[in-house]
């Protein structure tokens, strides 16, 4: 049910004109390296016509800040003139946004790498966008104010707010049951100087989703971040670590059971249908 709603969410944000990230935290050691990597990965998906978020975000700025070249143009700028490209778009929004471009001028930069038809520039501008860095000529080249290892949680802030630039955004977290579940089975209720370096990592995990989630309102921008997880992984993150996180979320809405039976089978015949499709299997009926 969780996931059909976040479906559901997705398509109303994007046909709205809403910026829309997922953040999968299957297997989230930190919580920022892993918000990152949904921020990443969200932009680059195709909306409904095909057009990736970041292509939308950059064809925004291009537009606002009248610099006299496309977006298409910047894809196609031979690697030697992209750092030209960018220091015009950066002169424009610094008319606009002085502090926060000073602040994210790197973030911006990366972005536009990322948007090289240029495979060895885009992935400069994708490890970048990682928090990974870049060596020292790459950022000497494209004139990086800061290429060594950037902090994932400033990234994520820098993203948020050149989407808020555009739209507001759906920020949604996902797959938190079994990882918090896990950890926290394993971590146990002793206290702190009780527990095994096993159980300590544990606890560590568990409260670096509780910190992430409470500081989520103070680093990104126009944002409404949704949670989507059981009642007793909430109990857990809003409890175990930093209390104040009830304070920076509604309580939660609890999604009942379906009791419409055609809308129960429309849901397990969408779920079924791609799988059929792709190895060519016609069921006797949809479910």
């Amino acid at each position: 049910g969780k996931t059909h709603l976040l479906a559901a969410l997705r398509r109303y944000a994007l046909s709205h004109g809403l910026s829309f990230v997922l953040v999968d935290m299957t297997d989230v050691h930190d919580f920022w390296t892993t918000a990152l990597q949904g921020y990443v990965d969200s932009l680059q998906q195709p909306e409904a016509d095909g057009v990736p978020q970041f292509h939308k975000l950059l064809d925004f700025l291009i537009k606002e800040t009248k610099v006299a070249f496309t977006r298409e143009q910047l894809a196609q700028a031979e690697r030697r003139h992209v750092g030209w490209y960018v220091n015009e778009l950066l002169n424009a929004l610094n008319k606009r946004h002085p502090r926060e471009v000073i602040k994210h001028q790197d973030v911006i930069r990366a972005l536009v790498l990322l948007n090289s038809d240029s495979f060895v520039v885009t992935n400069i501008g994708y490890s970048w966008l990682l928090g990974l860095g870049v060596d020292e000529q790459e950022g000497a080249d494209f004139r990086f104010a800061f290429n060594r290892l950037a902090d994932p949680s400033k990234i994520v802030e820098g993203l948020s707010w050149l989407l808020s630039l555009r739209a507001p955004t759906l920020l949604a977290l996902d797959q938190l049951d079994s990882i918090v579940s896990q950890h926290y089975l394993a971590a146990g209720s002793r206290a702190v100087e009780d527990l095994s370096d096993e159980q300590r990592v544990s606890r560590s995990i568990i409260e670096s989703i509780s910190g992430g989630l409470l500081a989520l309102r103070d680093k990104t921008a126009r944002t409404l971040s949704l949670l989507s997880c059981l009642e007793a992984t909430w109990d857990i993150l809003s409890h175990i670590a930093v209390t104040p996180v009830r304070g920076r979320f509604h309580e939660p809405l609890l999604l009942g059971p379906i009791l419409v039976r055609q809308a129960a089978e429309q849901i397990v015949a969408a779920r079924l249908l791609e799988a059929y499709t792709q190895v060519n299997f016609v069921p006797p009926y949809a479910t």
